[in-house]
């Protein structure tokens, strides 16, 4: 039986600097997994109205809005949080740390909140959107569609800060 066989264990686990690189590249190669996928669903309506329209039932993000999605995104979301460590080969406690890591700044996007100590200005540069940056997508549905990281959209000519005039902000800690 399978449960008789000897199992290996794995490795002994990576240093912090290690596990950290392998994070920032498992986050990375799912931002621009996702950036595709989300793109396309966006550009070809068919794809937008059957299966990624019920994403943007919610024009104004809440945590909560994470998950709400069809079961086919849904689906394409967990494989692609399973093939990233996978393919980079990552030790277990990296591809747990990716799950929480990626878990966390989904749910942290789709808050609603710009906060003092949000994601998005703790990294410098404006290389990471934030939640700002991905309420912007759910208003204007053509501009931000990386989850994370800004560099897609620049490269692809999707980015906007959008014109905080008319857009309506994040939530503040004041609110």
């Amino acid at each position: 039986h399978w449960y008789w066989r000897p199992r290996s264990l794995p490795g002994p686990a990576p240093e912090l600097p290690r596990l950290l690189l392998d994070l920032a590249a498992g986050l990375l190669l799912f931002d621009a997994l996702y950036f595709l996928w989300h793109l396309l669903h966006h550009r070809v309506a068919w794809l937008y109205r059957t299966f990624h329209k019920v994403h943007h039932t919610h024009v104004a993000t809440f945590a909560l809005s994470t998950q709400y999605s069809s079961p086919w995104e849904l689906l394409w979301l967990g494989l692609f949080a399973a093939l990233v460590p996978a393919l980079l080969g990552c030790h277990p406690l990296t591809e747990m740390a990716f799950f929480v890591a990626n878990i966390w700044l989904s749910v942290e996007d789709h808050s609603g909140y710009d906060l003092p100590w949000s994601t998005h200005r703790l990294v410098p540069f404006g290389l990471y959107g934030g939640a700002v940056h991905h309420d912007l997508h759910h208003l204007k549905f053509k501009v931000n569609y990386a989850p994370y990281f800004t560099h897609w959209d620049r490269l692809f000519g999707t980015f906007s800060q959008g014109d905080r005039e008319h857009a309506a902000p994040a939530k503040t800690s004041k609110d």
